[in-house]
């Protein structure tokens, strides 16, 4: 008898063996990367003891799966059975069939979920693994600007939409096997793709943003992200992931997915990061004055300003005092005269900080701003 067989004696048939009733049954609710059996029966209508064989392979889905097989010796009248192993890389729906016989299945395996310290395998040897996530409304960036009027480059400030918040996401990378390999992030995305990455650098500052004013108006910037980084045996690569949230939909948890393949499947692993009492909280900023004080007749001024977080969870602060040269033409540019011109500070929820900054510039009347806050003053540099 064959693997599996079951004996169906209500008819006497003569002649060699024949199958019919042929099928394939699929588990309900796979994993991919696990690997689970398709159990294949088949019925022999013949007289005599036969074996079924034929090939299992993938009619549609992301795989070119394709398994030999046979159920040996199945007596006449009866049904055999043999499990075939299947592991799917990617996530998918995919049409299982049988190469000679009219026989398919259908099975979508479920992607993976990982949690703030769980590894996740993400190649051959390497592996992912979040280590920490902060919510922030402003990050520092590092801005380069070119134009017309302007060949500069210096600090900016990212600020998130009023209705949005920044998940600061660090992670690590770890190559546990004895040759080089390479992550692929074909896509690592968050609701509407506003994701921002960096592989090896663990310093928000290292964001190249082309023009950062436009970039703190429009929060779609850099949809389609790919990073790859070769990375050494025994190696550890340390990053960051950048994203933006819904305030309202990220207050008890945020997710990010992993695409390894078309974007057009089912991720293959969602990172869930989940409020420990039920909800998460988060830090808002409100500018409650600027003002400058001249400092005598060097021309220099001290700028201050008084920030307050407004919100319900600690963060930092992080401001740039910029200037703007007279004539609507001119860009914002950080003032790289100013003492101390990139200011941050960790703020509690309701907890004020007054930041002062002295600048000196050249002859002439200049607009200030500590960005992102658009309120400006204006010094006359005589």
């Amino acid at each position: 008898m064959g693997d599996g067989e079951e004996s169906d004696p209500t008819e006497s048939a003569t002649g060699p063996a024949e199958f019919e009733d042929i099928s394939l049954d699929v588990p309900a609710s796979p994993s991919i990367r696990s690997e689970f059996t398709v159990t294949v029966s088949a019925r022999n209508s013949g007289g005599e003891p036969g074996t079924f064989s034929d090939t299992l392979s993938v009619r549609e889905g992301n795989s070119t799966l394709q398994r030999e097989f046979e159920i040996a010796d199945i007596e006449p009248g009866a049904t055999g059975t043999t499990d075939v192993p299947v592991t799917f890389q990617h996530a998918d729906e995919y049409v299982l069939a049988l190469e000679a016989a009219d026989a398919q299945a259908t099975v979508t395996p479920s992607t993976l979920t990982r949690a703030l310290g769980e590894t996740l395998d993400v190649g051959e040897s390497l592996r992912l693994t979040f280590d920490e996530v902060s919510f922030e409304q402003t990050v520092p960036v590092r801005a380069s600007q070119y134009g017309y009027y302007v060949n500069a480059d210096g600090d900016g400030v990212f600020e998130a939409p009023s209705d949005r918040i920044l998940a600061l996401v660090r992670f690590t990378i770890e190559n546990v096997g004895t040759s080089a390999d390479t992550l692929d992030f074909t896509s690592l995305s968050g609701p509407n793709d506003n994701v921002y990455t960096s592989i090896g650098e663990s310093n928000i500052t290292s964001v190249d943003v082309e023009d950062p004013f436009l970039f703190d108006s429009v929060d779609g910037y850099g949809d389609d992200v790919t990073r790859y980084v070769e990375i050494q045996p025994s190696q550890i690569h340390s990053g960051w992931v950048l994203a933006q949230f819904s305030r309202s939909d990220a207050r008890s948890e945020i997710s990010l997915q992993f695409q390894a393949d078309a974007e057009r499947t089912p991720p293959e692993a969602t990172f869930v990061h989940s409020a420990d009492d039920g909800q998460f909280g988060f830090p808002a900023y409100r500018l409650d004055d600027i003002q400058a004080e001249s400092l005598g007749s060097d021309g220099s001024y001290e700028v201050s300003a008084t920030v307050t977080n407004t919100g319900d969870g600690s963060g930092t602060f992080d401001g740039v005092l910029q200037w703007q040269g007279q004539g609507d033409a001119m860009r914002w540019l950080e003032d790289k005269d100013a003492t101390d011109g990139s200011v941050m500070g960790e703020l509690a929820p309701d907890e004020s900080q007054e930041i002062s900054v002295t600048t000196d510039r050249s002859e002439g009347t200049y607009t200030y701003r500590l960005a992102p806050f658009s309120e400006t003053i204006e010094l006359d540099f005589g």
